[in-house]
């Protein structure tokens, strides 16, 4: 099976914070999605032709875990096929971590501009000593169901900043025939 992965380098200030950083562009395998991701965060081979991506260097990955610690990971996953909606999703994924909130949040997207509804379970999982965070965001655009992941180690000094670049990357996502505004 062979999958391209389009990533181009383009200027966005509009989804980043500091707008001399530049974002490249994701295209996802079936050409079905796109979504933008910081610059400066690197891209893993796509996971099923979906968005895959650590803010460290790929010579600092661990064994056995990808992330080390002061790195995230984030991707971005649509719906698995026996999935009718959000809410079957969020107990497809069956939490084996302990399960700390569940929030319904609303991101503002800029091009559609228009609100949008995701519910935000974080959770957190590991052994004593390597406890890890995750922030799963599902959301749905167009008909189309998908996931936003972070993972990162807990009490992460950076992990607010980690979940920015999520949402950011959340409010990128468009998929192939929506409108734009």
């Amino acid at each position: 099976l062979y999958i391209s992965l389009l990533v181009a380098a383009v200027a966005t200030p509009a989804l980043g914070r500091s707008p001399e950083k530049a974002w490249r562009k994701f295209v996802s395998a079936e050409n079905d999605y796109t979504c933008f991701f910081p610059g400066n965060w690197h891209p893993l081979p796509p996971d099923q032709g979906n968005l895959n991506v650590v803010s460290f260097p790929l010579s600092r990955r661990l064994r056995g875990s990808i992330v080390p610690y002061g790195g995230a990971q984030i991707f971005i996953a649509q719906r698995p096929d026996d999935v009718t909606d959000i809410e079957s999703w969020i107990r497809h994924d069956r939490f084996s971590a302990d399960q700390m909130s569940r929030t319904r949040i609303v991101l503002e997207r800029a091009s559609p501009k228009q609100p949008l509804q995701l519910i935000e379970v974080i959770s957190d999982w590991g052994e004593s000593g390597s406890r890890f965070e995750d922030v799963n965001c599902y959301f749905e655009i167009s008909g189309h169901f998908f996931k936003g992941s972070l993972s990162y180690w807990k009490d992460d000094p950076k992990s607010r900043e980690y979940l920015a670049v999520l949402h950011k990357i959340v409010e990128s996502v468009r998929v192939s025939g929506e409108a734009s505004q």
